[in-house]
């Protein structure tokens, strides 16, 4: 494995955006494709290279922050000339868009990547909208990291770790929190905007983890300090930047680089205990995808070595580079509809 420091470990940044809607603008085809290397681990074939160049273009849908999404999309075309259209929204838009679209008989998704998502990933496969990435063939998969397939349905291509986000040019230094834990001191009051999971299965899966970490009375404490809900997490990070509050939570890196790059000043704590969302892919299956080989090729892109940790870059972590997982990362166990029930329960959230 790789040693690359990560940006989100630095003590400096800002929110996780997996609830942002968005597609990707049209881009131009390169007018001479460029070719991977074809003697690297994984590599594809050149005869589904050519039927992938071919088609052109692929679809993808998923929840990755846009600034993580505009990196896969050229970085993939940079190594293949393919042009890639993404839908960007969160886990529940994305489920029940591919699910009209796949009920409908026009699903417009090539590939799908979420997080959380294994019980719609089962479901979809029982439906026939998805195939297992084992019955694809993809020689990426041959070497790739065990503990991140998920039963040949999905594959885990990237993880995060959620940071507390918060204002540098309005929060005094020494008010400055080092874990989740100290977000229930009372002199935050009226300073927190936090995310609401209703509609994101991730940000379920984080307070969760808290829960098993602090128990209910995190939740009794939180709420007793008045914090503001927002939907997502790139919408609460800018509402904190606006002035709603001081400190926001959570967040993965890429909303804080967004925000960094933007001119912010934005500051990022990573908390020793800590967790973060999985995002697993998934290929519609061969015979209903628009454009099947495309969508194979990026896979096996995604999938493998090369392919996963130009993708990933600085933004997020890659399962071919776990050096940088914070000690103290809790696994997020599989959100059910009683946990959420639950989460929703402790948050007052109707």
């Amino acid at each position: 494995m790789k040693n690359r420091s990560k940006y989100w470990l630095v003590a400096a940044v800002t929110a996780g955006a997996l609830a942002l809607a968005g597609c990707s603008p049209a881009a131009e085809t390169p007018t001479a494709a460029p070719s991977a290397d074809a003697d690297a681990p994984g590599a594809p074939s050149a005869e589904l290279i050519a039927a992938a160049q071919a088609e052109g273009t692929l679809t993808y849908f998923n929840d990755f922050p846009p600034a993580i999404n505009d990196q896969i999309v050229s970085k993939f075309q940079e190594a293949y000339g393919i042009q890639i259209q993404y839908l960007a929204l969160n886990s529940a838009l994305l489920i029940e868009r591919f699910s009209a679209e796949a009920n409908a008989g026009a699903l417009s998704a090539d590939v799908v990547s979420m997080a959380q998502s294994a019980d719609f990933f089962q479901e979809a496969l029982d439906q026939g909208w998805t195939e297992e990435l084992s019955a694809a063939e993809l020689p990426a998969m041959a070497d790739y990291p065990e503990e991140f397939k998920q039963e040949d349905i999905s594959a885990t291509v990237a993880f995060g770790a959620f940071l507390i986000l918060y204002n540098e040019d309005k929060l005094d230094k020494d008010m400055v929190p080092t874990s989740f834990e100290d977000l229930t001191d009372k002199k935050y009051k009226d300073q927190l905007v936090i995310v609401d999971p209703t509609t994101n299965n991730a940000f379920v899966g984080f307070y969760d983890a808290l829960r098993t970490a602090y128990g209910d009375e995190w939740f009794e404490a939180i709420l007793k300090n008045n914090p503001k809900f927002y939907p997502a997490a790139s919408a609460g990070a800018q509402a904190m930047m606006a002035g709603e509050g001081l400190l926001m939570t959570p967040a993965l890196g890429a909303v804080a680089q967004a925000l960094k790059d933007s001119g912010a000043p934005v500051g990022t704590v990573l908390p020793p205990i800590t967790t973060g969302p999985q995002f697993n892919l998934v290929l519609t299956e061969e015979s209903i995808a628009p454009h099947p080989n495309a969508a194979k090729l990026f896979a096996n892109w995604m999938l493998s070595e090369e392919g996963n940790l130009t993708a990933t870059g600085d933004l997020i972590l890659s399962p071919f580079d776990t050096t940088n997982t914070p000690e103290g990362y809790i696994q997020m166990e599989r959100v059910t509809p009683k946990m959420k029930k639950e989460i929703l329960k402790l948050l007052k959230i109707s």
